[in-house]
């Protein structure tokens, strides 16, 4: 390391000699080159560790320190060395670190942060920053650049509320400046004048100056003078309500503007502007268009970029692109049937939606799709096709079945749900790339809040599901926010930048001469979705697609309106960010000093895999994927494209073998042992009160990937029907356990379907691949339960992906141009290749499934038991025995899980039926010995395979009668048909009777009836409930071949109870079967 040190000295001594005589500045970029690629390697090196945020908590701590201790120690005279470079390098490391964790402990309102991070390492990182932000004042600027570059300059605001990071505030920013910067400069000059003139008017009272700067303005059209007097009354009157009181607009000038506006000026809406001027939006329905002095700058900052969004349509009636905006605005109850842009769309749905004439779309009880032909009205009943589900589908009459009704396959409206359980990560929606998304679907959140402010009731209508605290205000305005996070991680720039993009394409709008364009016509109702999509690609190359592939030139232009502007001079935090280094010739104490240089200071965005989509899509155009601007269409660089894209699925396809195995550890532990209702009741945190580490672990992952991907399952996974409900919120472990368990059934279809997009992805990467270089895999697909890490196209975002794109940056010092850095494509698409991708097997897609306790309570399956194994009663003084040392619920229920695992056994293989039911356990089927029947030792010792459907009948019971008692319900998965209430006549008769019927018999018989033939599950297709339960039972018997009739039923039951009234009767028997 050394040698290589002095070969660098040896090389900035010989560059010091050569850019001396040329350009000095030279000499500051050479060392920015070293400095920034070293910043780089230690960004690498802290990715290497084994948790990243303590390996770069540590390095960050360790550079701090040594760089400050460094620099105090240098010698006056010393040159240029490398070792100077590396402590400045290290002191840039550490505050970048430094601004990262202050922003999420302090800004971004995650409280989790706290409980996961080292806060005693934290404490020790803020101060050793602090002690180099007291030594280093340039090093302090940059600290204060960084955040704000990153995080938006809302940033300072909130950090400067914590008075334990108070030292973040230097000298500069000491003065208050309650106003922020005006983003509306953009508009032009003709804004400008005419802001100017509005704001002299008010103070002075002379309204013919704003008269007399329209009239400059005359080249304009009327659209683009309306806009400009709109923005400049907002700007300059209406957020004067967020200065301190002495400083607002008097009332009565504000009613002489108001006066004026009405007798001098032409604008439209007349009301509404008074509305704004007077600052009484709320009064309408919105109150986050209310400004005031309590607000912060991200909240005052998004309130004028919704502000530019409005005027911008109301003063654009005639642009024919901006008419469904424009109808959402003014009438939104026309559109609670549109497809509303960016929406995202199920793809089972839009498969689905696919049918012909007069079919429909229906969809089971589990949300599995069917159609029905013909008349599109049900006449049949079926069972649902989808594996494991079973439910009965179609219906009777042209009624649907219980639980069955037609699809709601519009998705229509706005579908986002709760803002909160979004996912920061921006996702591309329909034919949008995920900028393109971002930006319209922010214009899109700023004119449902402006409709808002008029008509709030008819705005929540069109939100499906409706807000949860009914503010559609802060519902939607919390939804922006959201847009905001995505967009700037869409396109790697700071919350600052993302909104300046947003008044650019609005000022685009606005400068469009030609609105209307031959021929040209869009449903103004969005009502198909191809309606919809044809709108949003037409929206997107008109206005979206000139500012994202010309970005940095565009954002570099409205950056040089801003600081032209005086106002913006008068801001000092502005005036930080974006103040320039002075154009001097640099001495040689300047590079004894470079530490004190700004220009080693300047704010460098980090590499992400957006910033690298970023460079990479230079290349392509970013809205329509179908188009390429390299006029050919091979694409050389076609692997690295679909592996960005498919980045984020693939980092946590690293933890199938853990999702894999958590599936394996709970059928292991619940197959054929757990109801369905019982492991809806069970919360993940009970599961995991008493379970070991490993367990808990797993767990934690898939929660953890779960909420990574579930908006994925939900656009594109297109394999089971989970419910949008459980897509659209943030999964904890307050769910249930049943969203774990592996099954084809809501709750448990998230884990099925988690595994299986994983897989598929998996697949769908490696089936591109083979067919970008022509071959095939050279091996079989890899069985579920043999997966491992290795056979996945995987990594780790920090500590593989992110080392290896540092390593393909070049960087370079151009003569007059400064540093560049760029990437070698070609070769770090090579490494992808041969790192993660080559040789990578195909998966198998099936994989395991629990199955529950009742799917086993089947009646052809104890029909074929009978046919296996002769069955014989147990007499009532063994039952009597045998319940006598049962102690509780849950060991009858670790017995009758045991004698479920036996009976599907029995039921596909025979036995000799005088084996004990125990040594059929423990010896046959290598049952553990802590499950089975040995806490019931009668049972143990006595019952034979002869007698194991009468245990089960026993012990089933005996529970069913225990969860009455206990006011459980131990009929959950018996169908709702089967549960009506018994009228008070037929109960009275049932009084009557209890004497003379047998009730301990008639209620094992009819507990047995119903969780065989009327569960959820069971295989009647045709309607039964009429059906006399004295009948039914009579049948039931005959088909054991059970000679033991139920004593006194046929003679004395009542006929007109029915099994409509099933689970009823027997809850009422049990009443009257008590001593």
């Amino acid at each position: 390391m050394d040698g290589v040190q002095d070969y660098i000295d040896i090389y900035l001594e010989r560059s010091q000699q050569v850019l001396a005589a040329h350009k000095p500045d030279n000499i500051v970029n050479v060392s920015s080159l070293f400095i920034h690629c070293m910043e780089d390697s230690y960004h690498r090196q802290a990715a290497n560790h084994s948790n990243p945020d303590i390996g770069m908590i540590e390095q960050a701590i360790t550079g701090l320190s040594a760089g400050r201790e460094w620099l105090e120690t240098k010698e006056p005279m010393q040159g240029l060395t490398v070792r100077y470079l590396i402590a400045i390098a290290k002191i840039r490391y550490g505050l970048v670190i430094t601004a990262k964790y202050l922003h999420q402990l302090k800004c971004a309102g995650n409280r989790k942060e706290e409980e996961r991070l080292d806060m005693e390492q934290l404490t020790i990182l803020f101060a050793e920053a602090n002690q180099t932000c007291i030594a280093h004042h340039e090093a302090h600027l940059f600290l204060v650049r960084h955040l704000c570059s990153c995080y938006g300059s809302s940033t300072m605001d909130t950090l400067l509320q914590h008075a334990d990071v108070d030292w973040i505030r230097p000298h500069e920013l000491e003065t208050q400046h309650d106003e922020i910067a005006d983003r509306y400069v953009i508009c032009g000059q003709a804004y400008g004048v005419v802001r100017e003139a509005v704001a002299e008017a008010v103070t002075s009272g002379q309204f013919n100056l704003v008269t007399d700067a329209l009239q400059k303005c005359q080249r304009l059209t009327v659209s683009q003078r309306e806009t400009s007097l709109l923005l400049a009354l907002f700007r300059e009157v209406t957020m004067s309500y967020a200065r301190e009181e002495e400083r607002q607009i008097q009332p009565e000038m504000i009613d002489r503007l108001i006066e004026f506006l009405d007798e001098s000026v032409d604008i439209r809406p007349k009301d509404f502007v008074k509305h704004m001027i007077r600052n009484h939006l709320q009064n309408l329905g919105c109150s986050q268009l209310v400004v005031s002095a309590q607000q912060g700058v991200l909240h005052q900052s998004v309130l004028a970029l919704v502000m530019h969004t409005l005027i911008t349509l109301i003063c654009s009636p005639d642009n024919s692109m901006l008419h469904p905006l424009l109808r959402l605005f003014h009438r939104p109850e026309d559109m609670q049937r549109s497809y509303l842009p960016t929406m995202p769309e199920d793809v089972r749905l839009v498969a689905r939606s696919a049918v012909r004439g007069r079919e429909r779309v229906y969809e089971c009880p589990n949300g599995h799709l069917y159609t029905v032909g013909d008349c599109g009205r049900p006449w049949v009943r079926r069972r649902c096709a989808e594996r494991g589900c079973n439910e009965f589908i179609g219906g009777q009459h042209h009624e649907p079945a219980e639980g069955n009704r037609v699809a709601d396959l519009s998705l229509r409206g706005h579908t986002l749900g709760d803002p909160d359980a979004r996912s920061v990560r921006p996702i591309a929606e329909g034919q949008l790339y995920p900028m393109a998304s971002c930006i319209l679907r922010i214009i899109l959140h700023s004119s449902m809040i402006s409709a808002a402010v008029i008509k709030p009731q008819e705005v929540e209508k069109l939100c499906h599901p409706p807000p949860s605290a009914g503010d559609i205000g802060a519902f939607l305005w919390q939804h922006l926010l959201k847009d905001l996070e995505q967009l700037s991680l869409a396109c790697g720039k700071s919350q600052d930048d993302c909104l300046l993009i947003v008044h650019i394409v609005l000022q685009l709008i606005t400068a469009e001469k030609r609105t209307g364009r031959r021929g040209e016509h869009w449903d103004e109702l969005l009502g198909s979705r191809k309606a919809r999509d044809d709108w949003e690609v037409a929206f997107a190359h008109r206005y979206l697609q000139p500012v994202i592939e010309n970005l940095d030139r565009e954002l570099a232009r409205a950056n040089t309106a801003l600081q032209a502007d005086q106002r913006f001079s008068a801001n000092p935090l502005m005036r930080l960010l974006h103040q320039q280094p002075t154009m001097r010739v640099l001495s040689q104490d300047d590079m004894q000093n470079l530490h004190t240089l700004p220009e080693v200071w300047q704010y460098r965005p980090q590499v992400t895999i957006e910033s690298l989509q970023q460079y990479l899509e230079r290349w392509k155009s970013p809205v329509d994927r179908g188009a390429s601007l390299l006029g050919h269409e091979e694409d050389s660089l076609a692997l690295l494209r679909k592996f960005l894209e498919k980045a984020h699925v693939l980092s946590v396809a690293q933890h199938l073998p853990d999702l894999l195995r958590l599936q394996q550890m709970l059928i292991d532990q619940f197959h054929r042992r757990i109801d369905a209702t019982e492991a809806d009741k069970i919360t993940i945190e009970d599961f995991l009160a008493n379970a070991n580490r490993e367990l808990k672990d797993a767990v934690g992952i898939f929660i953890s990937v779960w909420n990574q991907v579930r908006e994925d399952i939900f656009r594109h996974g297109g394999i089971s029907a989970v419910p949008r409900e459980f897509c659209f919120r943030v999964m904890d472990t307050t769910d249930s356990l049943a969203m774990l368990l592996p099954t084809d059934k809501q709750p448990g279809v998230c884990s099925t379907a988690l595994v299986q997009f994983l897989i598929n992805n998996h697949n769908e990467f490696m089936d591109f691949y083979y067919g970008l270089i022509g071959d095939k895999p050279r091996s079989d697909p890899i069985p579920a339960c043999d997966i491992a890490v290795s056979h996945l196209v995987t990594f780790d975002l920090d500590k593989d992906l992110l080392p290896l794109m540092l390593a393909h940056k070049d960087y370079a010092v151009q003569a007059d141009h400064g540093q560049t850095h760029t990437f070698n494509l070609m070769s770090l698409q090579r490494q992808i290749e041969e790192r993660f991708v080559r040789g990578r097997p195909k998966l198998e897609e099936q994989t395991k499934r629990i199955v529950f306790r009742q799917e086993l309570q089947d009646a052809a399956v104890f029909q074929k038991l009978r046919k296996n194994v002769p069955q014989k009663p147990l007499s009532p003084a063994i039952q009597h025995q045998i319940l006598s040392q049962v102690k509780s619920i849950s060991d009858l229920g670790d017995c009758l899980a045991a004698l479920d695992i036996a009976i599907g056994f029995l039921a596909s293989t025979s036995s000799p039926p005088d084996v004990r039911i125990s040594d059929y356990l423990y010896t046959t089927l290598s049952l553990p010995e802590d499950r089975g029947i040995k806490n019931v030792p009668k049972a143990h010792k006595y019952c034979r395979l002869c007698h194991i459907l009468a245990l089960w009948q026993t012990l089933a019971v005996e529970r069913a009668c225990r969860l009455h008692e206990d006011e459980q319900d131990p009929f959950v998965s018996v169908a709702p048909e089967y549960q009506h209430d018994l009228s008070n006549a037929q109960i009275a008769g049932l009084v009557k009777v209890r004497r003379h019927i047998n009730l301990k018999h008639m209620l094992a018989e009819l507990y047995e009836y119903m969780v065989l033939h009327l569960t959820n599950i069971g295989n009647e297709e045709q309607d039964i409930t009429q059906y006399s339960i004295v009948d039914v039972l009579e049948a039931f018997m005959d088909e054991k071949d059970s000679n033991a009739m139920i004593h006194g039923l046929q003679e004395n039951f009542p006929r007109d109870i029915q099994l409509q009234h099933a689970v009823h009767t027997w809850r009422t028997l049990v009443e009257l079967a008590q001593p």
